[in-house]
């Protein structure tokens, strides 16, 4: 078996000329540079070029709802004008086209049905942020993920915490006036410090508290970060819940377990034959192992 083929220089992006071939490609990109644009011509891409049988075989994440919303969008409307395009009549060769007529001289009338079952279908395009990618996948695979199948996905953790918040309050102040004082002479309220404390601490696995046990104020505020955090977590496994983060990890957990060619990795692999990833979070370890072993073999943007 050949070593993969791993580019020692960055070369310039061409979405119209990038090979389509098996293996992750990282683009760097800065904002306004055309990523959305990219995204849309590699669909038409993958589609003519027959890639993948299907719209619905291309999963394409994005970073949040309101950009899945808007590559949707860009999708559609560079489909319907590649129909034109394609068609007997097409419309006058410009600036926004340019591209699309590129595509047509290399592919002839034969993309037109192609692009036409892509509009017919475009209901089945699946565009999603990473959070909904991994409980879709979470859901339709118990089984393979190993989750229970009465787990509920929290989307707002607001209540919980404060809720946490609030009885590490009556525990550790009631009893201790010199801890409440302390507290209440800060002016702030320990409601403000979960998202201050708790969030920072829970974004990074494994993370330890260091802390000089001499010191009222940092015994107090460690105490709180990790009191919130326990009671949270026994929370969510006595009532079988999950948050996003949970979803990341635990996708994360069974995939990089499992490897490549492990159950769940075959069944998302089933389903999809081909991944884009917008704004992707390449300094979270968590989120690379998830796309790297479920689209192991397929190109992977």
């Amino acid at each position: 078996m050949s070593a993969p083929h791993v580019l020692s220089q960055p070369l310039e992006f061409d979405a119209l000329k990038v090979p389509l071939d098996a293996g992750v490609t990282l683009v760097e990109a800065s904002a306004g540079t055309g990523k959305t644009f990219a995204i849309t011509r590699l669909v038409m891409r993958l589609l003519l070029e027959q890639k993948v049988e299907n719209l619905s075989r291309i999963l394409v994440v994005t970073f949040t709802e309101k950009a899945t919303q808007e590559l949707v969008t860009r999708i559609r409307a560079t489909l319907r004008l590649a129909e034109r395009v394609f068609g007997d009549n097409p419309p006058a060769r410009d600036r926004a086209s340019d591209d699309l007529f590129v595509l047509r001289d290399r592919h002839g009338t034969a993309g037109r049905a192609i692009i036409q079952s892509a509009l017919g279908s475009l209901d089945d395009l699946a565009v999603s942020t990473i959070h909904g990618f991994c409980q879709r996948i979470l859901a339709e695979s118990a089984l393979e993920s190993r989750i229970p199948f009465r787990t509920s996905f929290i989307e707002d953790e607001t209540e919980p915490f404060q809720r946490a918040a609030r009885d590490w309050a009556r525990t550790r102040l009631l009893d201790n006036p010199d801890d409440a004082t302390l507290i209440v002479g800060a002016g702030e309220s320990i409601e403000g410090w979960v998202k201050q404390l708790v969030g920072p601490y829970r974004r990074h696995q494994k993370t330890k508290i260091e802390f000089n046990p001499e010191s009222r104020e940092q015994t107090l505020l460690a105490d709180f970060v990790e009191t919130v955090d326990s009671t949270f977590e026994s929370e969510k496994t006595r009532r079988h819940l999950m948050d996003f983060d949970d979803l990341l990890r635990k996708l994360s957990t069974v995939l990089g377990a499992e490897g490549p060619h492990g159950p769940l990795a075959t069944r998302i692999r089933a389903r999809f034959g081909a991944a884009l990833i917008d704004e992707f979070q390449d300094t979270d370890q968590t989120q690379f192992p998830i796309f790297s072993n479920a689209f192991h073999g397929c190109p992977l943007f």
